[in-house]
């Protein structure tokens, strides 16, 4: 197995699970009270996406250096995935396609882009320390 994939195998669980979760009929998913509240299991979900590639990417690199190619490629990645699979939402029956819920998703990338820079930063301080 190779190592890009043993570090991803996380992500990719993720990945299918936002498929899953993303194509499955409304009725199969609990219901909630709360306003906006699909917007925050959206935005839930693609940190969880992005969250999962910087985790496999803190395991398997031992530089202090923060990798801005990676963090442009789960930036783009994830938000193309969210894209795609809000287009697929518009042929599905009883779901629905949504700029506000796209807009969620790219928001839980950057929050996942934001805590990962500031892990980097904290790791780096804490090596500098020692």
């Amino acid at each position: 197995m190779s190592k890009v994939f043993k570090h991803n195998i996380v992500a990719i669980a993720v990945g299918l699970l936002v498929i899953l979760l993303s194509v499955m009929p409304p009725s199969g998913l609990p219901k909630c009270k709360i306003h906006f509240a699909d917007k925050i299991v959206h935005l839930v979900m693609y940190f969880a996406l992005a969250a999962s590639f910087f985790i496999g990417d803190l395991i398997q690199s031992k530089s202090l250096n923060i990798d801005y190619r990676h963090i442009a490629f789960v930036l783009i990645f994830c938000s193309l995935f969210g894209g795609l699979l809000e287009l697929v939402q518009w042929f599905l029956p009883n779901r629905n396609t949504s700029i506000y819920d796209f807009l969620a998703n790219i928001a839980g990338v950057l929050l996942a882009v934001i805590v990962n820079i500031v892990i980097y930063r904290i790791k780096k301080v804490k090596q500098n320390k020692f």
